[in-house]
């Protein structure tokens, strides 16, 4: 029983982490659009926009964000 208990508990936990990563995505998103929106509105010029989509945040680019919550999802996903 006890076994169990902690099996359900480690799959809900890995669940909760794919939907974190879900919803940092949608954000990162959202956030990649803005940036996009900016310079379609020719608000920023190109070089600015790719500029700032290159801008490491806590250590990462965008894209290497959106790699790095697609990688962590999978890694969930596959433990369960």
């Amino acid at each position: 029983m006890r076994g169990t208990r902690i099996l359900k508990s480690f799959i809900q936990e890995t669940k909760n982490r794919i939907k974190e990563c879900e919803e940092h995505k949608r954000k990162l998103h959202a956030h990649s659009n803005q940036l996009k929106k900016l310079w379609l509105e020719a608000k920023i010029s190109y070089s600015e926009y790719e500029k700032r989509w290159g801008k490491k945040h806590k250590g990462k680019t965008i894209k290497e964000w959106f790699e790095f919550y697609d990688n962590h999802i999978k890694e969930c996903e596959n433990k369960i």
